[in-house]
C-alpha cells in the first residue's frame, strides 16, 4: 500500500525454507502449511525465474480442495474462489510466474493500486539504489523475522473460536473473510506503529 510499484528480484537465488513456495491457511487444527512442489533438482541456488514447477501429482487440485476446506463457508469465498483457483489451476510453469499471477490477484482484489514489474538484473542488497527499498528478505520463516512497518492486530478469523487468533496467516483468508473491506484493515495494520 505504501508503494506505487513494486518491483520483483527476478534473479535473486532461490532459497529454501523461505515463503518463496509456501504459505500458511488456517484449519479447525490451526496453522496448515501448503507448499508449491517444485521440479527435483538443485533449486537452491538457482536464480528464481529459472525455478519450476512440478505437475505431477495433482498438487493444485490438493491445494484448491485444502483452501475451500478452510474457507468455504465466510462470507467472501463465493466472490473470490473462482478466481483464485484459475490461477492455481492454470500450471503456470516458473514459480516467480505463479507468484506473480497471485500478488497480482491480491493487489486487484484488495483494490490496491501498485504496479507490478520485474528486475532484469540482480541487485545486490548493498547497491545503492536510492529510489527502491529492499524488502526481499523482510519476512521470513525460518529466521523468524517480520516487518517492522506492520503490526497484526487480530480479525475475526475462520476457526479462531476453536484455535485463538493465528498469526501470519495468508492474505486470503482476511479476503475471504472480510472482502474488500480488508483494505481498511491493512490499513490498520500498516498505520498503527
Amino acid at each position: 500500500m505504501n508503494y506505487d510499484e513494486i518491483r520483483i528480484e527476478s534473479k535473486e537465488f532461490y532459497e529454501k525454507r523461505s515463503y518463496r513456495n509456501r504459505s500458511v491457511l488456517s484449519s479447525p487444527n490451526g496453522s496448515l502449511n501448503i507448499s508449491v512442489p517444485l521440479l527435483k533438482g538443485k533449486n537452491n541456488g538457482l536464480p528464481i525465474d529459472q525455478v519450476m514447477i512440478a505437475y505431477h501429482d495433482n498438487w493444485e487440485k490438493k491445494m484448491c480442495r485444502a483452501i475451500q476446506s478452510s474457507y468455504g463457508k465466510t462470507a467472501f469465498f463465493i466472490h473470490y474462489f473462482e478466481e483464485l483457483e484459475s490461477i492455481i489451476l492454470s500450471q503456470t510453469p516458473s514459480l516467480l510466474g505463479l507468484n506473480t499471477k497471485i500478488l497480482s490477484w491480491l493487489l486487484e482484489a484488495f483494490q490496491i493500486d501498485c504496479k507490478i514489474s520485474s528486475t532484469t538484473n540482480y541487485l545486490n542488497k548493498d547497491s545503492k539504489i536510492s529510489a527502491w527499498d529492499d524488502l526481499r528478505n523482510l519476512i521470513h520463516p525460518a529466521q523468524h523475522t517480520t516487518d517492522p512497518t506492520f503490526r497484526e492486530i487480530p480479525y475475526p478469523q475462520v476457526f479462531e473460536a476453536k484455535t485463538g487468533f493465528l498469526k501470519n496467516i495468508s492474505a486470503i483468508e482476511l479476503l475471504f473473510t472480510q472482502g474488500p473491506q480488508g483494505i481498511f484493515h491493512i490499513d490498520a495494520c500498516a498505520s498503527n506503529l
